[in-house]
């Protein structure tokens, strides 16, 4: 996950929703020192997914970006032969 960076934070809150309403949360992180980050193992496939960001620092949190979504596919077969 890739986010544009404010000039203002030194860390953000990232939250990870099993659904589009913000109801299920699958992942939440309020330390985030950089303005990405990669998750290996909360994720299962066909499943859909939203989430978003927002930057703080010493002074508070700032506004949320917007809610983005995604859904992860799985893989049904793999051609195995090699030549």
């Amino acid at each position: 996950f890739d986010w544009n960076p404010s000039v203002y934070a030194t860390f953000y809150l990232f939250e990870v929703y099993r659904n589009n309403d913000l109801s299920s949360p699958a992942y939440i992180d309020s330390l985030v020192n950089a303005d990405s980050i990669q998750l290996d193992t909360i994720l299962t496939t066909d499943s859909s997914y939203s989430w978003r960001v927002k930057g703080g620092n010493s002074y508070g949190w700032g506004p949320y970006s917007e809610i983005r979504s995604f859904r992860i596919h799985s893989t049904t077969s793999v051609n195995s032969e090699i030549e």
